[in-house]
């Protein structure tokens, strides 16, 4: 906590914060910006985020149908929802896929190579004709093969 942080929490209702922006105020000690509640408007952001994120993975279940989309599997609604370049990076539904238990393990555990998988990924994207996303894909499997020439496909 800065010392400005520390003025803006000096007056909040809990005895806690207010003791840590008194210390901090003093010189005494730094407190982690981590452990002062959020402001409203992050609150509020990371409430949109989790609708955000409800939207996606709703959307993502109706485009699969109960099926796996990497390898087709009927599984119904045992499908684990995927952010497959990771949710900090893209939280879209073109971005998405639903795995079975299997398939997600596998590809958590990274088994076949990111090769393979940036593949698997590049048909599913050409399925739904996802320019950008197939785009992406392109570019990643590109720089694969540059850095690693011997790396083949099962």
């Amino acid at each position: 906590m800065t010392r400005t942080e520390a003025k803006r929490w000096q007056d909040s209702p809990d005895p806690g914060v207010r003791e840590a922006a008194a210390r901090v105020l003093a010189g005494r000690a730094r407190v982690m910006a981590k452990s002062l509640p959020r402001r409203k408007d992050e609150a509020v952001e990371a409430e949109s985020k989790a609708d955000e994120d409800r939207r996606v993975r709703a959307a993502c279940v109706e485009r699969s149908a109960g099926h796996c989309e990497a390898c087709g599997a009927d599984r119904g609604p045992a499908l684990h929802h995927d952010h497959f370049w990771g949710r900090g990076r893209d939280r879209s539904v073109e971005g998405s896929w639903m795995l079975c238990p299997p398939c997600d393990t596998k590809k958590t555990e990274n088994v076949g190579g990111r090769l393979a998988w940036l593949l698997r990924f590049g048909l599913h994207v050409q399925i739904y004709a996802y320019g950008h996303q197939l785009a992406k894909v392109e570019r990643h499997v590109g720089l694969e093969r540059a850095q690693h020439p011997a790396t083949e496909v099962p």
